[in-house]
């Protein structure tokens, strides 16, 4: 996530919120799904506190997290948009 980080302050600065997290085992992409499944489900569920339209979801993912963003995008009907580096 360091090497992220400017990516994510800079889409940030532009009233983007933007979780980055480690996975937790990179070997078991299935539980790595349900984790930013989880995160996605905290943000939704906390919507108004934080100000998040939860009709405009969208998800960027890097190598490994373009392929759990791209598996959360195909099960998850609230994600709405999908870029994958």
């Amino acid at each position: 996530p360091a090497l992220l980080r400017p990516y994510a302050d800079r889409l940030a600065s532009h009233g983007f919120l933007v979780a980055l997290f480690q996975p937790m085992n990179e070997t078991n992409h299935t539980a790595y799904r349900d984790a930013a499944k989880a995160l996605l489900d905290v943000f939704v569920a906390n919507a108004t506190q934080q100000r998040i339209d939860p009709q405009r979801l969208g998800l960027v993912g890097y190598q490994l997290s373009g392929k759990i963003a791209a598996s959360l995008a195909a099960v998850d009907t609230r994600i709405g948009g999908l870029f994958l580096i």
